[in-house]
């Protein structure tokens, strides 16, 4: 239900269109405020010398005219209403299509992200492995069975234990003939008859 203001009570109670309850509480706000009240009197006034104007006589072709552009003044707006629905309609499809689009090409940086951080940690990986053989084979190369060549010829183990370990893995990039290579090269850098001495692989 519309809710009135004062001036709009106060003509309805003027013109008898105001219901009987509406119409009590208004006397009895106007009987309360006195500038209520003043308002009241100043519509009546106004209402009164309206009412006492001459009805304009107005023939039936100007009233069908009349009539008419009131149809098309309301049939003009309902269809900018229209318009303005599907305008908003359209915008929304959009925005949630701009959304959409922003949300996936973030999912696509993250991934390129992860999988370089990836990339970049397996390529460490190969690399301290690389430098790991080559610090054994240096060691190895001098010739000597002592404890430190056994030292060495066990962390040779857990190397090769470790690379066989990533082979399996699609992401570290290291196949198993490498892995051979790298198990003969340790091999070919133990002196000759070293492998039957103790402490030898």
């Amino acid at each position: 239900m519309t809710r009135l203001n004062l001036p709009q009570t106060c003509l309805l109670d003027l013109s008898g269109e105001l219901g009987q309850n509406a119409r009590k509480q208004l006397h009895e706000h106007i009987a309360k405020y006195p500038a209520a009240l003043l308002e009241y009197e100043v519509l009546r006034g106004n209402y009164d010398l309206l009412r006492s104007l001459p009805k304009a006589e107005i023939s039936d072709e100007r009233q069908k005219f009349l009539a008419g552009q009131i149809k098309q003044g309301i049939h003009r707006k309902l269809r900018e209403n229209e318009r303005k629905i599907v305008a908003t309609k359209r915008w929304r499809i959009v925005y949630h299509a701009l959304a959409g689009a922003s949300a996936l090409a973030a999912c696509l940086v993250v991934y390129a992200s992860v999988n370089y951080m990836i990339d970049q940690v397996n390529k460490e990986r190969q690399q301290a492995i690389a430098n790991a053989k080559d610090h054994v084979r240096d060691y190895l190369d001098t010739g000597s069975a002592n404890l430190t060549d056994y030292a060495y010829n066990n962390m040779a183990d857990q190397i090769q234990s470790a690379a066989d370990g990533q082979a399996a893995l699609s992401t570290q990039g290291v196949s198993g003939r490498a892995m051979q290579k790298l198990q003969d090269d340790l091999d070919d850098s133990l002196p000759p008859g070293a492998a039957n001495e103790p402490g030898s692989l």
